[in-house]
């Protein structure tokens, strides 16, 4: 990886695009550590939602000698519940919208217009 400036390292750290590209980004800040590799390691290891990334980040600063807890994993019942949650938001969402134009479409029938 080139030396990139801290604003450019923390739009990599940022990018949620392409966990793997995240993951290359640790190697190299694992490899070649400098000033703004530990800000950019805590953040991921904290606030990543891809699980490999936080641990692969954990593991580089522990390396660093940078103080972190190990990221837990997150139960299945948990993943399960939020999808389950996704999907009702959804459905009454699409329900919301069928009430709202069946009355509008009443209404303008009974009025005439």
């Amino acid at each position: 990886m080139t030396q990139a400036t801290d604003r450019e390292l923390m739009a990599l750290v940022k990018d949620k695009t392409d966990f793997r590209k995240r993951l290359a980004l640790i190697e190299s800040l694992r490899v070649s550590p400098r000033p703004g590799s530990a800000e950019a390691l805590r953040y991921l290891a904290c606030h990543d939602f891809v699980y490999e990334v936080r641990l692969a980040a954990w593991s580089a600063a522990v390396q660093q000698g940078i103080a972190l807890k190990k990221p837990l994993t997150r139960p299945r019942y948990a993943l399960f519940a939020e999808r389950l949650i996704a999907r009702i938001k959804k459905i009454c969402a699409y329900l919301g919208e069928c009430y709202y134009s069946c009355w509008a479409t009443l209404l303008a029938i009974l009025t005439g217009g």
